[in-house]
């Protein structure tokens, strides 16, 4: 394993030592960052696909992130971030790989729990009626 490793590194890398983000990635789309970690790290990355010029790229690990905090004064606070993006199978939506950059950045963004910081971070607002009442407005 250590000399599959050690070959594999400095023919696609020439060296022992490449930065650790020149060799994982995370790609989606036309997408393509570098990654850090492993399989028992917090933003686990379990799985990898060997790409032709030797990087490996992230097939399989941590989907989900979300951290929650519950202060004293009964609020409620948290962050999280989906590596993938939350529209992973629609290439067009501009949430395809917007969480992608956060992810590799170590960042989290604001969950909104309470309507006033939903409507206050909103940038569209969608009324939803069934058929029926759509004939009366």
């Amino acid at each position: 394993l250590l000399e599959s490793a050690t070959d594999h590194l400095l023919t696609h890398f020439g060296r022992l030592d490449p930065p650790m983000g020149n060799v994982l990635r995370i790609i989606q789309g036309s997408r393509d960052l570098p990654m850090d970690g492993g399989s028992d790290t917090l933003r686990a990355a379990t799985a990898w696909d060997e790409l032709p010029d030797g990087r490996l790229s992230l097939r399989h690990g941590d989907s989900f992130l979300m951290f929650i905090e519950w202060p004293a004064d009964g609020s409620v606070r948290s962050q999280s971030v989906q590596p993938f993006g939350s529209a992973t199978t629609r290439t067009r939506s501009p949430h395809f790989t917007d969480q992608m950059a956060l992810y590799t950045n170590r960042q989290l963004k604001p969950v909104r729990f309470y309507r006033a910081d939903v409507l206050a971070s909103a940038v569209r607002r969608y009324r939803v009626a069934s058929p029926a009442a759509r004939r009366h407005m």
